[in-house]
């Protein structure tokens, strides 16, 4: 378990990397994000990994693509993904202590759990280059008509591509489109509210506790929580962040 999270953390900090690297060109980033999609995609489907499997790395990786390009700033920001993947290393390490005392305790003998990586002898290449595609088709058409926030539109078309089938995928779509609307919903109540960044840290949390136990059980329910948590994440510091009608406004139209 902490080995997967170690790996996990540094395809984190890749991904950031490889983003925010070709920040300083809109063209450039979209086509070495598709390309990169479609490796992290491939990659994924060789080892077999279980869902959300690329989401998460490709999320980060778009959204440092369409960041301001500073050679000054990379690396700290680099530094504070770094950071912040190694404090969840940490987390995870004493988790994992403090489980392995807890089954010292019980009885009963303990139970070896093997977790083995199986390989696909024939790779999905295709499903690969399919994803990588309609990644670089979407960021571009975000960076074409110069959307505020352009990954915003890779974000929702590689969270729909996520489902398993064809009748899946659709379901997804109408159930993001419910989700997200429903969440603008939330964040707008929410934000009426006059939030001090305390009081705004302890929502983000709270909102990320809620996603964790919802999103294995409800997706629909899980995108009401996730639309106000990526609000507060990525526009906090917008200047349109105080006006919620035009900001909801915008972010449901780009959805």
């Amino acid at each position: 378990f902490p080995v997967t999270i170690e790996v996990c953390s540094f395809g984190m900090v890749l991904s950031f990397t490889i983003g925010i690297a070709c920040s300083f060109n809109p063209w450039i980033s979209t086509v070495v994000v598709g390309i990169y999609a479609a490796m992290v995609h491939w990659v994924v489907g060789h080892f077999k990994l279980k869902a959300p499997g690329s989401f998460f790395f490709l999320l980060i990786a778009v959204m440092a693509s369409c960041m301001p390009f500073s050679w000054a700033e990379m690396p700290q920001k680099i530094g504070l993904i770094a950071m912040g993947t190694m404090l969840a290393c940490l987390i995870t390490f004493l988790y994992s202590l403090a489980l392995l005392n807890t089954q010292k305790m019980v009885t009963h003998p303990p139970v070896t759990i093997a977790i083995t990586l199986r390989r696909q002898r024939y790779n999905n290449l295709i499903q690969a280059m399919i994803v990588g595609g309609f990644v670089l088709l979407s960021l571009g058409i975000g960076h074409f008509f110069a959307l505020k926030n352009p990954y915003w539109v890779a974000i929702s078309c590689l969270a729909i591509m996520q489902g398993i089938s064809r009748r899946h995928v659709l379901q997804r779509i109408v159930h993001r489109i419910l989700g997200t609307t429903l969440g603008l919903g939330v964040c707008w109540l929410i934000l009426h509210f006059k939030l001090e960044p305390i009081t705004l840290c302890l929502c983000i949390v709270t909102l990320m506790f809620i996603i964790e136990t919802l999103i294995v059980r409800n997706y629909v329910m899980a995108v009401i929580f996730i639309t106000p948590l990526t609000i507060f994440l990525t526009q906090v510091a917008n200047p349109y962040f105080n006006n919620t009608d035009l900001l909801f406004t915008y972010r449901l139209l780009i959805s």
